[in-house]
């Protein structure tokens, strides 16, 4: 099932149109300020769902993690 669009994610995509143009006359600032919107669009569209496997993989992925968490326990 597909969530809904939202008024934030029309935002940032209308915010990320502007930054590319600017990016594509080089602009300073630009490449930043279009990666930040990038990271903060992909957050906005995740599902909660997406959210709990990004962690789990990440976790599992990390065995230093876990054995820093383990000591910190001790």
């Amino acid at each position: 099932m597909d969530a809904p669009p939202n008024s934030r994610v029309s935002n940032l995509l209308e915010d990320i149109s502007d930054v590319g143009k600017s990016y594509s006359q080089n602009e300073p600032g630009a490449r930043e300020k279009l990666l930040s919107l990038a990271y903060s669009l992909a957050a906005a569209m995740e599902l909660l769902s997406e959210t709990i496997q990004r962690i789990s993989w990440a976790e599992v992925s990390c065995p230093r993690a876990w054995s820093r968490a383990e000591n910190s326990l001790t």
